[in-house]
């Protein structure tokens, strides 16, 4: 998943997201999840 489409999840009010959900998509977001490559 990229970064873009993780933060288009997170900003669709109608997608209900669980809070570890939405933690995941938010370390994709800020880059620290393992999916992601370092920088």
């Amino acid at each position: 998943m990229t970064k873009e489409l993780a933060q288009q999840l997170l900003q669709m009010k109608d997608v209900y997201l669980t809070s570890e959900g939405r933690k995941m998509l938010e370390a994709i977001v800020n880059g620290t999840a393992s999916v992601t490559s370092a920088k």
